[in-house]
């Protein structure tokens, strides 16, 4: 695949089916997974889950609210956004935790 071969539409908005496609998949898979279950396969792996104040998993709701700014801290250029809101938090939590009063615990210091 080439660069000639996606249908990019000048100024800030992905326009390719390829990609939304792609960003689709990966929010349904953040979403979802962190919502039902706590945790991704990568935070699974690691003994991490998200959780509540009451320790229970986000669900769907609090899923989308924790998992929508990445839409905005995960840009590269506004990475440096994310890193310095994980900074000012109290707890180093990404500024989706705080939004949706999670936040992502390890398993194994229970």
């Amino acid at each position: 695949m080439y660069p000639a071969d996606h249908n990019w539409v000048s100024g800030w908005f992905i326009s390719d089916p390829i990609c939304l496609i792609f960003l689709l998949i990966m929010a349904l898979y953040m979403i979802l997974l962190d919502g039902l279950l706590g945790a991704t396969l990568g935070k699974f792996l690691l003994c991490l889950h998200v959780v509540g104040p009451d320790g229970k998993w986000p669900g769907l709701g609090r899923s989308v609210v924790r998992n929508f700014p990445r839409t905005i801290d995960s840009l590269p250029t506004l990475n440096v956004l994310g890193v310095i809101l994980i900074l000012k938090s109290g707890l180093r939590v990404r500024f989706g935790d705080r939004v949706a009063r999670r936040c992502v615990i390890d398993m194994r210091s229970l």
